[in-house]
């Protein structure tokens, strides 16, 4: 399990995740994230399949350590999005721009939704 772990850790810095974003995507606390990589915990093949889905990599592929490398990220010099980046790798931000979408569109559907149940008598 601790090369399993090893391979995970290095992908997860090739890819530009933190510990923090791979935890928020697990939807465990950073704290237990970092027992996991560290080796410290063990990892059930639910997770595995998870942390594959993530890494957008093949189950066997993330026991191997294998990977395509992702293409090179265009970074924006402008002062804002340096600060953006030096918390948040290239692939953190857009999938938070996603998730954003998808919360403003739902957003605005409950808001439409609460109109209409303002309407029944």
């Amino acid at each position: 399990m601790k090369t399993v772990v090893k391979k995970i850790r290095n992908i997860r810095i090739q890819k530009g995740y933190s510990q923090e974003y791979m935890s928020i995507q697990l939807g465990i606390t950073k704290k237990t994230y970092c027992r996991l990589e560290n080796g410290n915990s063990k990892i059930d093949i639910e997770r595995l399949q998870k942390i594959s889905t993530i890494f957008e990599v093949a189950l066997p592929n993330l026991l191997e350590g294998t990977f395509e490398n992702p293409p090179s990220a265009n970074i924006n010099t402008e002062k804002a999005d340096q600060t953006t980046q030096h918390f948040l790798g290239q692939n953190e931000i857009k999938q938070f721009d996603e998730r954003f979408k998808h919360l403003e569109a739902d957003i605005d559907f409950l808001k439409h939704l609460a109109e209409q149940l303002l309407k029944l008598p």
